[in-house]
């Protein structure tokens, strides 16, 4: 598994908050647990380099695969995320109004 938060260098930090780094991987017979996400102001560029998302709107019922790239806006309500047994994201998170 790898969590890691890496911060931009110096001359993109006004634009740049930080980038993200996930890998997960699940054994084939595990339940893969669905990670909700909140309601945010966060926007990003997300590669999904391994595996996609499948997310879940639980105030329309309807779900969506995100494609491999994806630029995400601010979020007007809560999502549930479903990956795959073998996950990797990279993701670069902009300061508000940067993108």
């Amino acid at each position: 598994m790898i969590y890691k938060i890496i911060q931009p260098s110096q001359h993109l930090q006004s634009f740049v908050k930080d980038y993200l780094l996930l890998h997960f991987k699940f054994d084939k017979d595990t339940r893969i647990p669905v990670k909700p996400f909140p309601a945010s102001t966060l926007q990003c560029l997300v590669f999904y380099v391994k595996s996609s998302v499948i997310a879940y709107n639980p105030d329309s019922g309807k779900f969506t695969t995100f494609p491999p790239i994806a630029i995400n806006g601010s979020l007007t309500s809560r999502l549930d995320f479903t990956v795959s047994n073998d996950y990797l994201l990279l993701s670069i998170a902009f300061h508000p109004c940067a993108l």
